[in-house]
């Protein structure tokens, strides 16, 4: 079959693993563990809800993301928000406009490892600044701005960092966004993470700034909401505008757009779902004596380990009882890193295997 030559031999490899875990403590993938808000789960969706069509601009659910931005950001209005699939939907879109193939997106390692897959997908070619693993992998907005050029179509960065959960200083952003408009580089911040940093810290405050700056939020993580499949894209106009170009209509269904605003209603629950995950990596980190973290924000939910070379941590741990996420597919990473992402019930359980991992070393 016709299949384009350059993917008949390209084998993707992702950190997502599909097989069954019967009995094993989930820290796997990045979901809430404290599920969605109360508001949601107190919805009731009328039948139409389900047999017309999603309203084409969503904007009703834009004007509830605008009220929602309004205290961090004041400028922003209905009109910088476009809708999608999850916030890979809208990444793989951008991915679609901005690159051919031999294109350049220019990162940093490590980060989420899907985006790499995309672009090689696309005959892209990705480049990264390594962070330093003796530094605790600390992001640098210095190296990272060393590797710009006019080749570079895409700065991608992700805020809170996956799979490390450092978050990058907005004013690091700022400086990125100023250094890639000098190159005619578009930058793109994926905050699929951001609800666990406070929001003046997000790249959304920054958008009257720089016009070369796109940013992509999801309701997966924080808003507990990954089985709907909503994100969200915040740009300029002339950048919104190229998107729609790429863009197809009903990506996100209505009932994900209701329930998606009726999150965004409640203010307790990011606050609660944030002290909490701070209280179990406090104790996470605080029983480490071999095993080395990276750097870290205290209330991501998410936290890189690793070990000695030669160690497959990921099979440690599943010998334990704790499904991990392994990062073999991660630029600069090996078998010897895992992430986890913390629970909400079986904390003594995870503490109990580093223990023994650790007193296995």
């Amino acid at each position: 079959m016709q299949i384009r030559p350059f993917l008949q031999h390209y084998q993707p490899e992702s950190y997502i693993h599909t097989e069954d875990a019967p009995g094993l403590l989930d820290c796997a993938l990045g979901t809430n563990p404290f599920g969605p808000p109360p508001t949601v789960l107190e919805m009731r969706l009328r039948p139409e809800t389900f047999s017309a069509y999603p309203p084409i601009d969503a904007a009703d659910f834009r004007r509830a993301l605008a009220g929602y931005w309004q205290g961090a950001a004041p400028t922003i209005t209905a009109d910088d928000f476009t809708v999608g699939a999850g916030s890979f939907g809208i990444l793989e879109r951008i991915i679609q406009l901005f690159l051919g193939r031999g294109d350049t997106v220019l990162g940093y390692a490590p980060q989420f490892s899907d985006i790499l897959l995309a672009v090689n997908a696309c005959g892209g070619r990705y480049i990264y600044h390594p962070l330093s693993p003796e530094d605790g992998y600390r992001f640098s907005a210095e190296g990272l701005a060393a590797l710009l050029s006019p080749a570079v179509k895409l700065v991608y960065l992700d805020n809170p960092n996956n799979p490390t959960g450092q978050v990058i200083p907005v004013e690091a952003i700022d400086a990125i966004a100023h250094a890639a408009a000098q190159t005619d580089s578009c930058a793109v911040v994926d905050e699929a993470y951001g609800e666990f940093m406070p929001r003046e810290n997000s790249a959304i405050t920054l958008l009257g700034k720089h016009d070369n700056l796109m940013v992509v939020r999801s309701f997966s993580k924080g808003w507990g909401l990954a089985g709907l499949r909503v994100g969200y894209l915040a740009a300029g106009t002339a950048l919104r505008e190229a998107y729609h170009k790429v863009d197809s209509p009903f990506t996100v269904t209505t009932p994900g757009l209701l329930l998606a605003a009726a999150a965004l209603q409640d203010a307790s629950h990011l606050p609660a779902g944030m002290a909490a995950m701070a209280e179990r990596k406090t104790r996470l980190l605080a029983c480490l004596t071999r095993l080395w973290a990276a750097k870290t924000a205290p209330a991501t939910p998410i936290v890189m380990l690793s070990a000695p070379k030669g160690t497959d941590l990921f099979a440690a741990f599943r010998q334990r009882g704790v499904l991990p996420a392994a990062l073999a597919g991660f630029a600069t990473l090996g078998p010897q890193q895992v992430r986890l992402r913390l629970p909400r019930h079986g904390m003594e359980h995870l503490l109990q295997a580093v223990a023994a991992i650790e007193a296995a070393m």
